[in-house]
C-alpha cells in the first residue's frame, strides 16, 4: 500500500534565528544610513550589545525576555554609575525597538523594563578669569605646534563647538574673512558658528605655518604627517593648558564656558540653542542654573522682596553734586504703590490690613491658650 505525500510547499520551513553579530550588523546599518550616527557612536553601541550578549552567557540576543534585561539593569547598577547604566539601557531600548519595528521579535522586552532614574546634573564651566588664564599663557617659543594649540583653545570657547566638530572640520568649512565656520554635528547636522577676533588672530597666525607641514591634507587642524587630529589629543592639549589653574578642564567644558557667559552677557535662550547645534531647548535651559552671580543679580533687580540694593523696586536715582538723591519713596511690596511714611514696606492700606491681620491672629492665639487652661 502506497503511503500517500503532502506537496513540499505545504511545510512551511521554521524561520532561523540571527546570529548576534548578523543582527548587530543590521543595527549598525540602521543606525548609519537612517538615523546618521557617527562612526563613534555606532562603535559605542556595538560595544554595549556585545556586553549584553556576553552577560546571556550563549543566547542569542533576540530570545531575551523582560526578566533577563531586568537582571542586566541590576547587574550594570551593581558595577557602574547610574549615569552610565541609563546610557547602556537607552542603547537597549533602541536596539529592541528595532528589532520589533523590523519583524526580528513578536513582543518588545524593553517595554516592560525601567530604566534607572538619575539626578539632574549642572554642567561644569569656567570663570571669566580662569579662561584668561588658560587662553593668555605667555609663551616665548611661537612654533607650529604652539600655534595650533593656541587656535584649537580660542575656537573651542569662541565658537562652543564640541572636540568631535572640532577635529572633523575641513580648511574649506572655514571663512577668516567673515569669521565663522561651518560644523557638522551630531545627525551630520551642519550649522554655522561665529567667533571673534581673537580666534581670529590665532587662525591666521596657524594657518601662516601649516602649509610647511601639509598642503594635502583637508582637515583645519592637523598633527606632524598631516593627519587628522584624535579627540584624545585635543584632550591633551585643553588639560595642558589648564595646569595654569590647577584644575582638569576637559574640551566640553570650555563650550559650557562658553554658553554661561552669554548667559550672563544677555544672549536668549535660541540664540545660544543655534550656536551649541542643540536639537533641544530644554537642554540650553540647563545654563540657567549654573551661574549663581547671574541669577542673584537678576534676583536682586527682579523680585520686589529682594535685600540688598535692588531690593524695594528703588526709583531712579542720581548724582546730584557729592549727594545721591532719591527720586521717589520705594514702592508697596503688594500694591507698587508709594509706602508710607509709617513703614518701609507698605503702602497706608496695606499697612492697616497687616496690622488688622495680627491683632486678629493674636486674639485667635489667646483664645486657644484659655481653652487648653
Amino acid at each position: 500500500m502506497a503511503i500517500a505525500t503532502l506537496p513540499n510547499f505545504l511545510f512551511r520551513a521554521q524561520p532561523t534565528q540571527p546570529a548576534d553579530y548578523e543582527i548587530i550588523e543590521r543595527f549598525a546599518e540602521y543606525l548609519k544610513v537612517e538615523k546618521g550616527r557617527g562612526p563613534g557612536t555606532i562603535k559605542t553601541y556595538r560595544s554595549d550589545l556585545a556586553q549584553l550578549s556576553e552577560f546571556l552567557d550563549g543566547r542569542q540576543l533576540v530570545t531575551a525576555q523582560c526578566q533577563d534585561l531586568r537582571d542586566y539593569v541590576g547587574h550594570l547598577l551593581c558595577t557602574l554609575a547610574a549615569r552610565s547604566a541609563a546610557r547602556k539601557m537607552a542603547v537597549i531600548r533602541h536596539f529592541f525597538k528595532f528589532l520589533f519595528m523590523d519583524g526580528v521579535i513578536v513582543t518588545d522586552p524593553m517595554l516592560r523594563v525601567e530604566s534607572p532614574k538619575i539626578g539632574t546634573t549642572l554642567p561644569k564651566f569656567l570663570t571669566a578669569s580662569e579662561v584668561d588664564a588658560v587662553l593668555n599663557q605667555s609663551t616665548s617659543a611661537w612654533e607650529y605646534l604652539t600655534r595650533r594649540n593656541q587656535a584649537i583653545l580660542e575656537l573651542l570657547f569662541a565658537s562652543g563647538i564640541r572636540a568631535a566638530e572640532i577635529i572633523c572640520a575641513r580648511l574649506a568649512d572655514l571663512n577668516l574673512a567673515d569669521r565663522h565656520l561651518l560644523v557638522r554635528g551630531k545627525g551630520n547636522k551642519e550649522r554655522i558658528v561665529p567667533f571673534g577676533h581673537p580666534a581670529a588672530e590665532a587662525l591666521k597666525h596657524y594657518l601662516a605655518q601649516r602649509h610647511s607641514f601639509t598642503e594635502n591634507s583637508p582637515w583645519l587642524f592637523v598633527g606632524h604627517c598631516g593627519k587628522q587630529l584624535t579627540r584624545q589629543r585635543v584632550w591633551q592639549i585643553v588639560h595642558m593648558r589648564s595646569r595654569a589653574i590647577g584644575r582638569n578642564v576637559a574640551p566640553h567644558m570650555l563650550r559650557h564656558s562658553c554658553a554661561t557667559q552669554m548667559m550672563e552677557n544677555g544672549a536668549d535662550l535660541r540664540t545660544i540653542q543655534t550656536i551649541l547645534g542643540h536639537s533641544d531647548i530644554t537642554t540650553t535651559q540647563f545654563y540657567t542654573h549654573v551661574s549663581l552671580d547671574w541669577l542673584r543679580k537678576i534676583y536682586q533687580q527682579h523680585h520686589p522682596r529682594a535685600k540688598g540694593d535692588g531690593g524695594q523696586l528703588k526709583l531712579q536715582m542720581e548724582q546730584a553734586g557729592s549727594k545721591t538723591v532719591a527720586l521717589g519713596p520705594a514702592l508697596c511690596a503688594h500694591c507698587m504703590k508709594p509706602v508710607c511714611e509709617k513703614s518701609k514696606w507698605y503702602c497706608a492700606l496695606h499697612l492697616q490690613l497687616g496690622r488688622e491681620a495680627s491683632k486678629q491672629c493674636q486674639r485667635r492665639k489667646a483664645l486657644a491658650r484659655n481653652s487648653a487652661a
